[in-house]
């Protein structure tokens, strides 16, 4: 029930991420580029991102960047750059910005620098279905089965039976969902196969979605 309620209090303050904060640091990187933290010639780089392709989504991460890894193990075949940024009441989180081929994942980390959680707001990345920013909810079920729903901050969130540790945000409020949207934990049948995914996250503890 914990990852339950932190993934509904978060929902709407890791969109606010997603959108502002990232746009953020792809400018301040444009103008400070000698600020990587780590210098990536060819042959690292296609560990990075292997032939020259943003690597899947799945329930450990994406690509070198593990739920658990170290920021410093990840650097070392993807270029990456440390910020800080927050995720709503005027917390500073520390994380990561790690660069893919040219496609951004913004990571939060923890105080001995390992990642906690990847937050994805590029549709380059994709689940190993295909699916990710710009999918349709009705895909989501197509591909994954049983989907599950909370709201936070208005903003409606997802996630899978057959996707653990990833949710999706999506572009639908809940003042646009019927009436049962308020009880949409109990009855995710309410958001419509068109709703559309605006930004994912990788989490280590996934709320359950049985079934």
């Amino acid at each position: 029930m914990h990852s339950h309620r932190r993934l509904t209090v978060l929902a709407g303050a890791l969109l606010w991420c997603t959108t502002a904060a990232c746009q953020r640091e792809a400018a301040e990187r444009r103008e400070q580029p000698t600020r990587d933290t780590t210098a990536v010639a060819g042959g690292i780089e296609d560990v990075c991102a292997p032939n020259g392709r943003a690597p899947v989504v799945t329930s450990g991460g994406i690509g070198v960047a593990r739920i658990g890894a170290s920021l410093s193990e990840v650097g070392q075949s993807c270029r990456t750059r440390d910020t800080t940024f927050s995720l709503g009441e005027g917390i500073q989180e520390n994380g990561a910005v790690i660069e893919f081929a040219g496609h951004r994942v913004l990571a939060l980390t923890t105080g001995d620098r390992t990642i906690s959680r990847l937050i994805v707001a590029d549709s380059a990345f994709r689940t190993e279905r295909g699916l990710g920013v710009g999918s349709t909810v009705g895909q989501l079920r197509e591909a994954y089965g049983r989907l599950c729903g909370a709201v936070g901050e208005g903003t409606v969130a997802v996630w899978l039976a057959g996707l653990p540790n990833v949710s999706f945000g999506l572009d639908t409020r809940l003042s646009e969902l019927p009436a049962s949207g308020s009880r949409i934990s109990d009855d995710p049948s309410v958001i419509p196969d068109s709703a559309r995914v605006t930004s994912l996250w990788v989490i280590s503890e996934g709320a359950a979605c049985g079934g």
